[in-house]
């Protein structure tokens, strides 16, 4: 099985390879909004991971329009998504060459793959 920064660099990947967000892309965004949108997964995977599979609405704090708003049914994924943002806001502070941020959102990231880590089997299936 893949560990979580393993899951998460594999989301990054696809966010890249797939979704155009480079980079470049991510440098034009202002300083903290890649992170804020992870936190939103995060916290809608908090919210899975405790109680299940399940919906849940966009919170307030997300920082585009809501069609960009593309939340999983479960934790796991989630959990990829919002680890695979910070790694885009490291991503970001590494282009602006300010390496010290960037590690900080590296370190935000292992911080997530260890909650991917922690979750039990049932809840690592990934469905959408």
């Amino acid at each position: 099985m893949k560990t979580g920064i393993e899951r998460i660099t594999e989301e990054r990947t696809r966010q890249i390879t797939h979704e155009g967000w480079s980079q470049t892309h991510d440098a034009e965004h202002s300083a903290g909004v890649l992170c804020a949108a992870g936190t939103c997964y995060e916290i809608v995977a908090d919210i899975q991971a405790q109680h299940g599979e399940c919906r849940v609405a966009m919170p307030k704090t997300w920082p585009w329009e809501e069609r960009w708003w593309k939340p999983a049914t479960n934790a796991a994924r989630n959990y990829e998504k919002a680890g695979a943002l910070f790694k885009a806001e490291a991503d970001r502070y590494r282009w602006f060459r300010d390496f010290h941020n960037a590690r900080l959102w590296d370190i935000e990231a292992e911080r997530i793959g260890r909650k991917i880590d922690g979750l039990s089997d049932t809840l690592l299936v990934v469905k959408g």
